[in-house]
């Protein structure tokens, strides 16, 4: 009786279809994931019937709380007067100069904050600047899910 001798090679793995599932998952949540920016503070922003969605990647979040309280990103400021935003505002345009500067304030905030935040934006020397709101359907008269720039 002959018997064969048995190999020494390695058994191959095809890595080609396991690349596959790979990329095909990653398209698959790349396509389903939703990006929302969430910031230190609660506003409900204002609505508009014609608010645009144009949003850069680079821009500054200035959001104004109902009760008059600031915050730039995620830092909550000490003070609201002027002077405290518009150091906090040339302290943050530096990191981010070219940016845009969006205004989130609360729908029922005091419009002196909202004031308060462009003077400190105008005294920096921002030029690009937008104010949030969000998206009514003129048909129902509903707010949409998502947060517009107007």
């Amino acid at each position: 009786m002959q018997l064969r001798q048995r190999g020494t090679e390695q058994p191959d793995i095809n890595l080609t279809s396991l690349i596959d599932v790979v990329f095909l998952l990653l398209i698959f949540f790349m396509i389903t994931t939703t990006f929302q920016h969430s910031t230190a503070l609660k506003v409900a922003l204002p609505e508009a019937d014609s608010a645009d969605e144009a949003q850069t990647p680079d821009t500054v979040l200035l959001t104004i709380s109902v009760d008059g309280q600031f915050a730039i990103d995620d830092d909550i400021l000490g003070s609201n007067d002027l002077d405290t935003v518009r150091a906090a505002l040339a302290s943050r345009w530096q990191q981010a100069e070219g940016a845009t500067l969006v205004i989130h304030a609360d729908a029922d905030s005091a419009h002196r904050h909202v004031v308060t935040a462009m003077d400190a934006a105008t005294a920096v020397g921002i030029s690009s600047l937008s104010i949030a709101a969000e998206r009514t359907d003129p048909a129902s008269g509903r707010v949409a899910d998502d947060t517009n720039q107007h």
